[in-house]
């Protein structure tokens, strides 16, 4: 069951629109992150159960790098990668962290719900 969600976002407009989109659909969030780094310390603080984690983040590591970490310490936090890049070895490197859902921006809010439904178990 998903009691909280942290959002992984450089983009503060977009960040917003996640958050948001996560409270109308019921979703607790319990913050946001810009970089990879103060994405780790979120989620060593409030332990959520879920994820949206974008790809370009600011800062030297990306959101998959991020993902990588989160693995190691928390494997059974659900991951889902909201992001614009979509070239192909993003996608492997993406695909390599076994996401919970991967939505390619623009993100269509009806499709985040459905995930976000998806993995809610």
């Amino acid at each position: 069951m998903i009691r909280s969600v942290v959002i992984i976002e450089d983009d503060f407009l977009n960040a917003m629109y996640l958050e948001d989109a996560c409270l109308r659909f019921g979703y607790p969030v319990a913050g946001t992150a810009s970089s990879a780094d103060d994405a780790m310390d979120l989620i060593r603080r409030t332990m959520p159960d879920c994820l949206l984690v974008d790809v370009r983040l600011t800062g030297p590591r990306d959101g998959i790098d991020l993902v990588e970490e989160v693995r190691r310490e928390r494997p059974g936090i659900r991951i889902i990668f909201v992001t614009g890049s979509d070239e192909p070895s993003t996608m492997v490197r993406i695909k390599a962290t076994l996401p919970d859902g991967i939505i390619i921006k623009p993100t269509d809010p009806e499709q985040l719900r459905a995930r976000l439904k998806e993995i809610d178990v």
